[in-house]
């Protein structure tokens, strides 16, 4: 890749804590994969607006972003031929935007404008930007309904974090009208000429810029965890797999939940390397090596592979290259063909992982039974012992209900059950676990989820029912109707009902309007369905939450009361 490993990393990092929207904090960092200076840009202005900044300065950063999307547009569209170099500036023109479209909806510089609002009206504040809102409708609000300036105009104007506000509106509507005017009549069917083999892909964008970033990974002999768990952040499972196997895949995962792992690197599937190429790849002062398996079909959900391939402990440096071939040859023993034959699977292709090796305090393993309880077992030192079932392990059932620390493992004072219950919640997986006990320090070795559950009966506990549901409060107001789930703005909507929807986006204006209030899975407090819920004086609530929704849909006639001041929905 031509970016440093240690400024996509710097720069992905600051992108997941800055951008709120997932999707665009994969679609910009994909973008910041492939451009240097691209990468530089959001990172530094990421940097900018984090710090103290007038509403003046904030536009300025978008007018900026503005005229390099409209910059890029145009180089492309000087072009008849359509080329991959002239696709190349349609990508970034499409990345400009999209940046553009973070910062004036989707990030914490909107969450720090709410919160001072709040500090300066108080409980009105609500009421306040409702005024707002009307005030400067958006042009979509303007061509159905009739705007009215007032005598607040003047005093709103003077108020800076009601400019920033003011801004963000005004931004996200030029955006709105760009795209559909402008944007997507060139973009995409240009892309599609110049990357003819993605030309029946629904996210054609992302689907090049992907296998763009998966081609310069893959021409390297050595990868850093770090950088397969951003793929994983990119849901980018399969190509993961495909090219570091299921226990790397396992270790990224648990990278990105903040799990401690030891100093790990991949050497990817089909790669040969020499002790120079690897040597030079690992820090001196690291002595000691751990040489495992991570096969393509490895760690699976279905087939966990556990013991059919070979790891080593405790290599020493000059070993490596000899334990890396063996890890490799291990494809083919004799146990794993039986398994393989057994369960009708496909030949594996091997990566193998280097670790940092440390003779640990303790090691064990966790088998999930349920996202809040499961099977530990544990000895003291490495954990070749406890895995080849040399000694007779320490064992305990967790559950969150026990008594940490009278009953369990612990580690200073905190429950080692505890923590693993807290990293399946994260992982959303029921989960078999490797781990140990180093410095004091809880330290994960693998993740893979559960294939068999272990057989302990639970005490069952009675379910209590919940008819109050919790959202992010967008728009004040409470009303009592019935819940019309659409999947998208085609669809008919009854004048009346309380709009429930995924997201919403200006297509959804009619129905908006038409609605007694709306509540959406995803979005904040400057998301579309807020501002125009604010715009047209009807309760608001977001940010509820896909298995909500789903849930919700699937109930007919669902009457519940809709609170926008407080941000629940009532199941009557």
């Amino acid at each position: 890749m031509k970016n440093n490993k240690n400024e996509i990393l710097t720069t992905a990092n600051e992108i997941f804590k800055f951008i709120t929207d997932e999707y665009l904090q994969k679609r910009i960092l994909l973008q910041c994969f492939v451009d240097t200076e691209f990468n530089a840009t959001v990172l530094e202005l990421i940097q900018q607006l984090n710090k103290k900044i007038k509403a003046e300065t904030i536009n300025t950063i978008f007018t900026n972003l503005h005229e390099k999307t409209v910059m890029h547009l145009k180089l492309a569209q000087k072009n008849s031929l359509p080329t991959r170099s002239i696709g190349n500036h349609v990508l970034l023109s499409l990345s400009y935007f999209y940046l553009l479209e973070a910062f004036d909806e989707h990030c914490k510089l909107n969450d720090k404008t709410l919160r001072e609002l709040q500090k300066m009206y108080g409980s009105n504040y609500l009421n306040t930007i409702a005024l707002v809102d009307q005030i400067y409708l958006s042009d979509d609000i303007q061509k159905i309904q009739a705007t009215k300036k007032t005598d607040d105009l003047l005093s709103i104007e003077n108020v800076e974090c009601l400019k920033k506000y003011i801004l963000f509106k005004e931004w996200q509507d030029k955006q709105h009208h760009f795209y559909y005017n402008t944007l997507e009549k060139f973009s995409f069917s240009y892309l599609k000429q110049c990357y003819a083999e993605f030309s029946e892909k629904e996210d054609l964008e992302n689907a090049i810029l992907t296998k763009i970033v998966l081609e310069r990974i893959s021409k390297k002999k050595i990868v850093d965890i770090e950088i397969i768990s951003l793929l994983v952040n990119l849901d980018m499972k399969k190509e993961a797999l495909s090219l570091f196997g299921g226990k790397s895949y396992g270790l990224a995962k648990l990278k990105t939940i903040g799990a401690t792992i030891p100093w790990t690197v991949i050497i990817p599937i089909g790669k040969n390397i020499t002790y120079e190429e690897i040597d030079a790849n690992i820090p001196q002062e690291i002595r000691f090596f751990s040489v495992r398996s991570s096969a393509d079909i490895e760690d699976g959900e279905n087939y966990s592979f556990a013991g059919m391939f070979d790891s080593y402990l405790n290599v020493e440096r000059k070993m490596l290259i000899e334990n890396i071939k063996k890890v490799k040859d291990s494809v083919k023993n004799a146990r794993l063909k039986s398994y393989i034959k057994k369960n009708n699977l496909e030949k594996p292709h091997m990566a193998v992982i280097i670790q940092e090796f440390i003779e640990p305090q303790l090691s064990g393993v966790w088998m999930g039974n349920n996202l809040t309880s499961g099977l530990l077992e544990y000895t003291e030192g490495n954990g070749e012992k406890l895995v080849s079932g040399k000694v007779i392990p320490k064992n305990e059932f967790f559950k969150n209900s026990m008594n940490e620390l009278n009953n369990c493992l612990t580690i200073n004072g905190n429950s080692v059950g505890k923590q693993l219950t807290n990293m399946q919640k994260k992982l959303k997986t029921i989960s078999d676990f490797e781990w140990m006990v180093l410095n004091d320090k809880l330290v994960m070795l693998q993740f893979r989820p559960v294939t068999v559950k272990v057989k302990k009966q639970l005490r069952k506990t009675k379910s209590v029912s919940n008819h109050t549901i919790k959202g992010l409060a967008c728009s004040s107001g409470k009303v009592e109707g019935k819940i019309q789930f659409l999947n998208s703005p085609t669809e008919k909507f009854k004048t009346g009902n309380i709009l429930l929807a995924w997201v919403t986006d200006p297509d959804w204006i009619p129905h908006m309007m038409k609605a007694k209030g709306v509540i959406t899975a995803s979005g904040g407090f400057l998301c579309h369905a807020g501002i125009v819920s604010r715009e047209l004086g009807i309760p608001c609530i977001t940010g509820v939450g896909g298995e909500v929704v789903k849930k919700l849909s699937l109930q007919d006639e669902l009457e519940v009361v809709l609170d926008g001041d407080e941000g629940t929905i009532t199941i009557k």
